[in-house]
């Protein structure tokens, strides 16, 4: 007899505190939940910065190519180089973009890789301005060489990327 009332105590008892905690312990798991779904969507947001970034370098590559088509094509230097980015302009202005913000990336091996990358990209985007005032086959050259950088760097981030599943 006293184990039945020891265990309808027992039950009442739990019952209370499951009735007190079980509110409690959904707030908490909520809370986590959307802690969760705020850091995915920071996370989405970077990735998508970065996939831009690696869209630019897809760009500065293609703007190497019409350049080379122009020469070829027997336009002066100058005139392949303003032809071919004015057809990149155009190309880029549906495009929403995104603001550039590395530093926001917390694995540091893809912050470094992002930001050398940047900088390669925007060296690179410069070199290229240097078709009128260099020697054809010299630019040529270095810019087949600039084009495997970039290449290189963008496999590692994208390596990167893949490794931490953004």
């Amino acid at each position: 007899m006293s184990v039945i009332i020891v265990s309808i105590i027992v039950g009442l008892f739990a019952g209370a505190v499951g009735s007190v905690l079980g509110p409690v312990a959904t707030r908490l798991l909520g809370r986590r939940e959307r802690k969760e779904g705020r850091e995915r969507g920071i996370h989405g947001e970077l990735r998508l910065m970065v996939e831009q970034r690696l869209g630019d370098c897809d760009e500065a590559i293609a703007t190497v190519s019409g350049v080379l088509v122009h020469l070829d094509a027997g336009h002066s230097p100058l005139e392949a180089y303003d032809r071919t980015m004015a057809r990149r302009w155009e190309r880029s202005q549906d495009r929403p973009l995104l603001r550039w913000e590395p530093d926001r990336i917390n694995d540091e091996v893809l912050r470094a890789l992002t930001h050398e990358l940047d900088h390669n990209l925007r060296e690179f985007d410069g070199y290229l301005e240097s078709v009128a005032t260099v020697d054809s086959k010299a630019w040529r050259a270095e810019t087949q060489n600039r084009v495997w950088q970039l290449e290189r760097l963008k496999r590692q981030v994208r390596e990167r990327l893949d490794e931490l599943r953004c």
